[in-house]
């Protein structure tokens, strides 16, 4: 199944000073991450840059050696692109665990992310911490992923903030949630950080993103739409459409 189109945006919202989102993608390989640091300027931004590029290098590797060994994990179930990805995700993980170490608490960071690959007509989408995956087909939107599986919430003068508990680089073990999709025709698949549909309902989601013809700036409308409910994070979307 070939992609028909794709959309990115990634911003750093109306507050923050810097965005410590980051949106990557490779249409050569299909292969496609949307990223969102935690640690503050000069630290979750730059972790964010260093698992990106770890990403994506030690992917190329995988992707081009069908022989290759998979060190840290192989399931006969999931195609070779899957098995990479989860693969690549560990080796940044352990990086980054491993560097957090040698570094006091306010110094240490962590990603979380969603990370999609296409082997010919499925979609693999990884899911690490917070965030959120939604596919809309047949004018249907379908929840794929929101948030962190461990979240933890905690209630501040009646408001709820989440704290994702299974980032990259953060525990000792590595959690994340797997989903692999058979492509249909017209799909979009929407991926993202969270604070770019904080505010906004799956109706409201649906509305703005099952336009016929969807534009960037459509998306940028939506970010916009829910900044003006309250959102004060970074915004980080990729769309892609078959």
């Amino acid at each position: 199944m070939d992609l028909r189109k794709y959309i990115t945006v990634s911003r750093k919202g109306p507050v923050l000073h810097v965005n410590e989102d980051l949106c990557l993608y490779d249409l050569k390989h299909l292969l496609f991450l949307v990223l969102d640091g935690m640690g503050g300027s000069g630290i979750g931004d730059i972790a964010v840059e260093k698992t990106a590029m770890s990403i994506k290098d030690h992917y190329l590797k995988f992707s081009k050696d069908p022989e290759a060994t998979m060190p840290f994990y192989f399931n006969n179930l999931y195609n070779l692109e899957l098995n990479s990805l989860i693969n690549c995700l560990h080796f940044s993980h352990k990086d980054l665990f491993k560097e957090n170490l040698s570094k006091d608490n306010f110094a240490r960071a962590a990603v979380t992310g969603q990370f999609a690959s296409q082997a010919g007509s499925k979609l693999n989408i990884v899911s690490v911490g917070s965030g959120f995956t939604y596919l809309i087909r047949n004018n249907v939107i379908h929840s794929v992923y929101k948030n962190d599986l461990c979240l933890n919430s905690i209630r501040q003068d009646d408001q709820m903030s989440y704290i994702p508990m299974s980032p990259v680089g953060m525990n000792f073990d590595l959690l994340y949630f797997v989903k692999e999709f058979e492509i249909h025709k017209g799909d979009r698949f929407i991926m993202g950080t969270d604070g770019a549909f904080s505010h906004l309902s799956d109706s409201e989601i649906l509305n703005w993103l099952s336009k016929k013809e969807l534009t960037q700036e459509h998306l940028e409308e939506v970010l916009d739409l829910n900044n003006t409910k309250g959102n004060q994070d970074n915004q980080s979307v990729i769309i892609l459409e078959y």
